[in-house]
């Protein structure tokens, strides 16, 4: 209940199960996303600080889906306060395997 107010805070579709977070973001060119994405986390960030909740950098992470996932991805970076997020190419979500290529080919 402590963080249910969490999604009033940025434009992520957010969801929330146990101590896990998912949130999304969606737009068809790759820079404006980056930009929408981390503008976002600062909020999220924020947020994180001024509710004393601390988050687990190690395992925070992106995925990027759609049909432009291999071009000018170099250039896309994630921050979530001081911190760069790792991309991956595929992650597990309450016990299934998402993958980019996956969800690419049913966009």
């Amino acid at each position: 209940m402590y963080i249910n107010d969490l999604p009033l805070c940025s434009k992520f579709k957010t969801i929330l199960y146990a101590d896990d977070t998912y949130l999304s973001l969606s737009h068809s060119s790759l820079s404006t996303l980056q930009s929408m994405v981390n503008n976002d986390l600062l909020k999220v960030h924020d947020w994180m600080s001024l509710n004393k909740l601390s988050i687990t950098y190690a395992k925070s992470m992106y995925l990027l889906a759609g049909k432009k996932i291999q071009s000018n991805l170099a250039d896309f970076l994630v921050r979530l306060g001081n911190h760069q997020i790792k991309r991956e190419q595929s992650a597990k979500y309450l016990g299934v395997i998402v993958d980019e290529s996956l969800i690419g080919r049913h966009m």
